[in-house]
């Protein structure tokens, strides 16, 4: 009985211990250290709020889409909005050009909470 009880122990520290690594990103690469992939990338900005974006915080997503544009940074590929965010696809062929978008949204919306992410293609 004794050995089986152990095993059980054992058992539920060591999933508490995968869990708890998975939630701390332990074992996760950072951004720099994955692989670029040539493609579209999701740029979801979060709104206040969870409703569509407002005609101002829509003259924003169009203007870093415009800067995107002129930098030669990437191609846009649609935009929306909506449950508190607004997205912006764009086609980027490079890490670089990655780090370029970043860049523009940095300096165009300081404040900005957003996230990027790749778009598998179907």
């Amino acid at each position: 009985m004794d050995n089986k009880f152990e095993r059980i122990i054992l058992l539920t520290v060591f999933l508490f211990f995968l869990v708890s690594c998975r939630q701390s990103g332990i074992g996760e690469k950072s951004t720099e250290e994955k692989a670029f992939v040539k493609g579209n990338y999701r740029i979801i900005l979060s709104l206040p709020g969870d409703d569509f974006a407002s005609a101002a915080d829509l003259e924003q997503l169009y203007t870093l889409k415009e800067i995107i544009v002129k930098q030669g940074a990437g191609k846009p590929v649609s935009t929306g909005s909506g449950m508190g965010n607004m997205v912006l696809v764009v086609n980027v062929k490079s890490k670089e050009k990655l780090n370029t978008i970043q860049g523009i949204i940095r300096d165009n919306l300081p404040s900005a909470k957003y996230k990027i992410v790749y778009e598998q293609p179907l």
